[in-house]
C-alpha cells in the first residue's frame, strides 16, 4: 500500500511537472493556479472556475489520480511480477495506457480539448515517460519481487 501512495505521488508529480515546463504547441505556458483549476473543473465542473478551493482540489485530484493508477499498476504486478522487474519498458507501456485514458477523460469531460497532433502527442508523451516510468521505478524499488 505505501509503494502505490509513494508511486502514484511521484508519478504525478513528474507529470504535473513536466506539463507546467512545457507549453502545448503555439501556446503561453500555463501558470500553476489555472493548470489546476482546469483539473479542478474535470472533478467538480464549471463550477471550479475561480472559486477559491478550485487550486487544493485540482492539487487533490492529480495526486489521487496518480496514487489510483498506481494502485492499478500494482494490482497488475501481483500477476505479472515482470511489471516490477522490467519497470522501464513495463512504466513506458503504462504510461501509453495513461496517456490515452486521460486524453479520453480531457474529452469526456470537455476541461481540455487537443486541438491539434501536437497536443495529443505531447500528452502521450508526458505520461509515457514522465508518469509511467517514474511510476513504475518507484514502485519496483518498494515492491518485494517474488522469485
Amino acid at each position: 500500500m505505501l509503494s502505490a501512495f509513494a508511486a502514484g505521488i511521484v508519478g504525478a508529480i513528474v507529470v504535473d511537472a513536466f506539463f507546467l515546463i512545457v507549453p502545448f504547441a503555439n501556446a503561453p505556458p500555463q501558470t500553476p493556479l489555472a493548470f489546476y483549476t482546469v483539473a479542478a473543473t474535470a472533478f467538480a465542473g464549471p463550477s471550479a472556475a475561480g472559486a477559491a478551493w478550485a487550486v487544493p482540489l485540482g492539487v487533490t485530484g492529480h495526486l489521487a489520480v496518480g496514487v489510483a493508477w498506481a494502485f492499478g499498476y500494482l494490482q497488475l504486478a501481483r500477476s505479472a511480477p515482470q511489471l516490477v522487474r522490467r519497470p522501464w519498458i513495463s512504466g513506458l507501456a503504462f504510461g501509453l495506457i495513461v496517456g490515452l485514458v486521460m486524453i479520453g477523460v480531457d474529452l469526456a469531460t470537455g476541461t481540455h480539448v487537443p486541438a491539434t497532433y501536437q497536443e495529443v502527442d505531447r500528452q502521450l508523451f508526458g505520461y509515457m515517460v514522465f508518469f509511467g516510468p517514474p511510476l513504475a521505478l518507484v514502485a519496483a524499488r518498494l515492491t518485494p519481487t517474488r522469485a
